[in-house]
């Protein structure tokens, strides 16, 4: 899990479920937010949920490539 903040953006919070097809997206999502968090399934084994409710988020975004989508077992931690 990473956090990426922006204090020349005055809001918004966003959670990213990703995989690593996510990475080329970080620098976009972070001149449109003030705080994007990411989460790599493949590594975070906690409820994503938790961060969900903890972090307050204004949005939550789930970007996968579609074969990693359709075959990854580690997103059993989307609860």
């Amino acid at each position: 899990m990473e956090t990426i903040k922006n204090s020349q953006v005055k809001s918004g919070k966003v959670l990213v479920v990703k995989d690593s097809f996510c990475h080329s997206l970080a620098p976009f999502l972070a001149d449109n937010f003030n705080t994007v968090t990411m989460v790599d399934m493949r590594y975070y084994k906690n409820s994503v949920s938790d961060i969900v409710k903890k972090g307050k988020y204004d949005q939550v975004f789930v970007i996968y490539g579609v074969d990693n989508l359709a075959t990854d077992t580690d997103l059993v931690w989307i609860q």
